[in-house]
């Protein structure tokens, strides 16, 4: 994979449409309290029933030591536990049980409940999936999940119940640790503690998961189900998800209720390797899902996302209700309500109380009827991205042609207080289909920062604000008004151009920085993307360059002010070091053909990628490197032997170079280059800068 290609690079986010009436849907209902409280009156009769079932079907316990199981951590259970579960449902339903017991119940395979009336219980007890038990089992007929409840589409179960159970689905030992979650799930699937497909009345109670890929998902097909005191920690991906797989209504009438995703920070932070992404998704189709006095907290993650997740086909997702959920000390994106394509519409939901001192309210992409009641937020954002020049995805700054996908449809806030900002996006926005109005309320806010309202003049009375109290000043600005000092403060670099002088005395490639030769050549700045109004973020970086008969040699300074929070994901060679603080080289010679690039990424462990533009994942150099840390600084010294890129260089020859700082810490993603032209466009050697050999 070339640096181009990897997350958060060139990347710019997709056209966003919204449903239209045209497509046959009906018009959305106005959001009333009512309506939710029907909604929780009708899964709350459904677990009574469920909770009634369950108590007919225990006529009968299974326990899995009488079928050879033993817990000892060495012996596998799994055809123990599978022979139990036969027995269970030869016999109608029962309680399959097992015992408390000091030593894990080791297993090889997934606990699969495929039928009706079975109450699988472990109160004191652990499940451990072995050692590499699910390498290589990656297909979705064949993944591994710790429980799989599964009924299929023709005959879904119905009443099931999982109590008391600690999990540990020990992803971490299926594979050898790749920090990046893509090439953790080529090698060991998406394991999850908990998967429920075609199951109806199902519940889980009093469970603890450890160490998944994702701790536990309500899929297709599961409608009337609850899960209760359940906690997740140390997932790699995400705590807890309803995910229907791109089917409107394809899970429905679900509760999350006392449920905990914790104690998960990123492998740059202390935790297992990799990066966290979301303590909670609801996503894909989801409708009628209720998340109460829910926690995401001690995580790199972020928090609570409902979205639509994308699919070329239509689907609604909606009528989703979070009541006193909280995100405490978990990444920014606190709360997050985003829609996408007009074809796969959000709606309907609602925030009740829900708290984020320290995170970001975001509802952005066209989403209708959201409804925000009571809590603090660190900061709220309504028609934007969390950070409207977050570099992530908005890689080239502020658009006109973009915003007018991001503002919401509408949506009411009452009773919120808010320790930052709230920025809100009032332009027209567009679905793909037809142009449509925000409408935005504010009631009864209590602001310690700036309210501004963007958007053309004329949308000043679409943003209705009452009977609140600001602190800053409320700000009604243009859309130019509000972008063009950001615009101008954005000095993009001119084509950079140097000499590259010979050295009679290399350099000792030890990080040490202090060779005669460095101070001899010229000491050139790179540049944080754009010289934003906010300022540089975490410190210049310098360069230095030189060369003999032997190799180019290249050495970076990299002045930090967090030097305890650098990012190290890995140390394996040809890793993907996008995640990590690191250094990165592009070189192309005057004798290669016009679009032939090499690339290198030294990270901030040491840790090498090379490649090339024909072959990126298999092109390996002779590349020395050392990265050495200080106090305040960094400084990577890389030697490029000459015999790895075509032979030694003519006097008078002009190669194509960038060089780019990578900066990970606190989880952002900042970019300093000797060469940026706003783009991103790092594989384009037309706008790479030149180094002239003396």
């Amino acid at each position: 994979m070339n640096s181009y290609e990897k997350p958060g690079r060139g990347l710019k986010p997709a056209t966003h449409r919204h449903a239209s009436p045209s497509m046959g849907y009906p018009p959305n209902p106005p959001l009333q309290r009512r309506g939710f409280v029907i909604l929780s009156l009708v899964i709350i009769g459904a677990t009574a029933v469920n909770g009634a079932a369950g108590r007919s079907m225990l006529q009968r316990d299974f326990d899995v030591t009488t079928f050879g199981a033993r817990a000892d951590g060495t012996h596998d259970n799994s055809p123990a536990i599978e022979r139990a579960l036969a027995a269970a449902e030869a016999a109608g339903g029962g309680r399959v049980v097992l015992p408390p017991a000091a030593q894990p119940y080791l297993i090889t395979d997934s606990i699969r409940i495929q039928a009706s009336r079975i109450h699988l219980h472990g109160e004191g007890a652990t499940v451990l999936l072995k050692d590499g038990a699910a390498t290589g089992r990656t297909s979705d007929e064949d993944m591994l999940h710790i429980v799989r409840i599964q009924g299929t589409p023709e005959r879904p179960i119905e009443h099931v119940t999982l109590t008391g159970l600690a999990i540990d689905a020990n992803y971490w030992g299926q594979m050898d640790n790749p920090s990046i979650w893509q090439k953790a799930a080529a090698q060991a699937g998406i394991i999850r503690g908990i998967k429920v497909n075609h199951a109806r009345h199902v519940r889980v109670r009093d469970v603890t998961i450890d160490r998944p890929f994702v701790g536990m998902t309500f899929g297709l097909g599961s409608h009337h189900c609850e899960a209760e005191n359940v906690k997740v920690t140390r997932f790699h991906h995400d705590g807890f998800g309803v995910t229907p797989e791109f089917v409107g209504g394809g899970a429905s009438h679900i509760i999350y209720r006392n449920c905990v995703a914790a104690d998960s920070p990123n492998g740059s932070r202390g935790g297992l390797p990799g990066n966290r992404i979301k303590g909670w998704e609801v996503e894909e189709g989801a409708q009628h899902v209720q998340l109460i006095d829910c926690v995401v907290r001690d995580t790199s993650a972020n928090g609570f996302y409902i979205r639509p997740h994308g699919a070329p086909h239509p689907f609604r997702t909606g009528h989703i209700q979070l009541t006193r959920c909280r995100v405490e000390n978990a990444g920014l994106n606190a709360f997050a309500v985003f829609g996408y394509k007009h074809e796969q519409p959000v709606s309907h939901v609602r925030l009740v109380d829900c708290v984020a001192r320290h995170g970001t309210l975001a509802v952005y992409l066209n989403p209708d009827h959201v409804s925000v009641s009571g809590g603090p937020f660190g900061q709220v954002t309504v028609g934007f991205y969390r950070d409207y020049d977050d570099p992530h995805h908005l890689v080239d700054g502020p658009r006109k042609d973009l915003f007018s996908a991001l503002p919401v449809r509408s949506a009411d806030l009452e009773d919120v207080e808010v320790d930052g900002d709230v920025r809100i996006n009032t332009r027209t926005g567009h679905d793909g289909v037809v142009e449509y109005r925000p409408r935005i309320s504010l009631s009864r806010l209590k602001v310690a920062g700036d309210v501004h309202v963007v958007g053309p003049p004329e949308n000043k009375p679409r943003v209705e604000i009452d009977d609140s109290s600001v602190a800053g000043s409320i700000h009604h600005v243009t859309t130019h008004q509000y972008f063009q000092p950001l615009h101008d403060a954005m000095n993009i670099p001119a084509m950079r151009e140097s000499a590259v002088g010979y050295t009679d005395r290399a350099p000792m490639i030890d990080g040490d920085g202090r060779d005669a030769c460095w101070a001899a050549a010229p000491r050139m700045d790179i540049v944080n993307q754009y010289e934003r109004a906010r300022g540089r973020r975490g410190g210049h970086t310098f360069l230095h360059v030189c060369f003999d008969a032997e190799a180019l040699y290249v050495l970076m300074e990299c002045l930090e002010s967090d030097m305890d929070k650098l990012v190290t994901t890995t140390t394996d060679r040809d890793a993907d070091l996008w995640f990590d603080d690191n250094v990165e080289l592009f070189l192309h010679r005057s004798d290669d053909p016009k679009t032939y690039f090499r690339q290198w990424m030294v990270s901030v462990a040491g840790a090498v990628y090379d490649g090339d533009e024909t072959d990126a994942e298999r092109w390996n150099s002779a590349i020395r490197a050392t990265v050495k840390k200080y106090d305040d600084r960094y400084v990577a010294e890389i030697a490029l032997p000459w015999k790895d890129l075509g032979g030694p260089p003519r006097r008078g020859e002009k190669l194509k170079a960038n060089f780019i700082r990578n900066r990970a810490t606190n989880d952002t993603r900042w970019i300093w280059s000797w060469r940026y032209d706003g783009e991103g466009a790092f594989k384009d050697i037309s706008r790479m800068g030149t180094l002239t050999v003396k």
